[in-house]
């Protein structure tokens, strides 16, 4: 019969462990750092975009009125198309057509 094999030492079987366990929490490490740079980085991107509004407010206007207009359409392409529900376009062409009476308060 043949000899069964020697175990092996017990320094050999706790290594792997212990460097899956090192790489996986270095590997959530990162990532959870990474999460924080990406919301760190769309914060100012926001804030640049905030500032930007502020400075030029009639191209914001003119932004945001066919931006409105373009929602509207896709509303209505959505509606026709796709035969969205009428009760999901009506509640949201509603909401646009009220930022349309907002705008005119715009600066």
């Amino acid at each position: 019969p043949a000899l069964p094999s020697p175990p092996l030492p017990s320094r050999l079987l706790s290594a792997p462990l212990f460097m899956f366990s090192f790489f996986t929490l270095l590997v959530y490490l990162s990532g959870y750092v990474f999460l924080v740079f990406v919301a760190i980085c769309l914060a100012c991107g926001l804030y640049y975009l905030a500032e930007l509004a502020e400075e030029y407010t009639t191209f914001t206007k003119k932004v945001i009125f066919y931006t409105i207009w373009a929602v509207l359409v896709i509303h209505f392409l959505l509606w026709v198309l796709d035969g969205f529900p009428t009760l999901c376009i009506l509640v949201g062409a509603g909401s646009h057509l009220f930022y349309f009476k907002l705008l005119r308060n715009f600066p």
